[in-house]
């Protein structure tokens, strides 16, 4: 069916949980499976630079070499415990790539300790940020994005930067990516336009409350790149 006859359902009507499924990445860098042998993803639901609900991250995964390109099988299914119907319009999904190694090099966190049968000192798994990406729920449209998507990596160098922006782009070939599936409806589910009646009032920024106004100037001065939606947002709020 085309997009023209597929039924339309508003977001406020659909009560599904959000899943995403990550299912596999592509392209790792030799030098990074020379120092890792195990890699794992981690998923999160972002809103701006807040966090909506807890991440979602399994046990790591070996590089699998069956094929003519090595990959990783991260085969992770991410159930958020969340319903659409309550996602804002801007959400974002944030993925994040780990390589797990016993290297101390680098930036790494203490992953878990085995007890190794040698007898002389125990062995610790170290894991650490190598890439990240993300994308939006929803479209320029406010439809819904469904199916499968192919999204390129961005390495981590460093710190991450918040909040993470997009790398819509495949600059190579040989770009690491990772291959993201969300689930296919039977229908699209869309949000509805919001239109402000002749009833809406302009109010004041003084006259929201303290934490309203912190919260407001604390996302402005963090350096948003969506520069139009803290706009809107910041819009919305004086009217109410």
């Amino acid at each position: 069916f085309s997009n023209s006859e597929r039924e339309q359902r508003e977001i406020l009507t659909v009560d599904e949980q959000l899943l995403v499924h990550v299912d596999s990445v592509h392209n790792i860098p030799r030098e990074w499976s020379q120092e890792f042998s195990l890699f794992s993803v981690a998923v999160h639901v972002m809103h701006g630079t807040a966090e909506i609900c807890r991440g979602f991250k399994e046990n790591p995964r070996p590089i699998i070499n069956d094929h003519f390109f090595p990959y990783c099988r991260t085969n992770t299914w991410a159930c958020f415990r969340i319903p659409f119907c309550v996602l804002p319009r801007e959400t974002r999904i944030f993925i994040l790539l780990y390589g797990t190694g016993n290297s101390v090099s680098g930036d790494y966190r203490n992953l878990q300790i085995h007890p190794s049968n040698v007898p002389s000192e125990a062995q610790t798994l170290l894991e650490k940020q190598l890439a990240c990406a993300s994308f939006p729920l929803f479209d320029h449209e406010g439809l819904l994005r469904q199916g499968s998507l192919l999204l390129p990596l961005s390495a981590i160098s460093g710190k991450v930067v918040h909040p993470w922006g997009p790398r819509p782009l495949f600059e190579m070939e040989d770009d690491l990516v990772v291959l993201v599936t969300l689930p296919q409806l039977h229908y699209d589910v869309i949000f509805p336009c919001v239109n402000y009646g002749e009833n809406s009032l302009k109010r004041d920024f003084n006259s929201l409350d303290s934490d309203t106004q912190q919260n407001l100037l604390d996302i402005v001065e963090s350096g948003v790149t969506h520069r139009f939606v803290i706009i809107y947002f910041c819009f919305f709020v004086c009217m109410l």
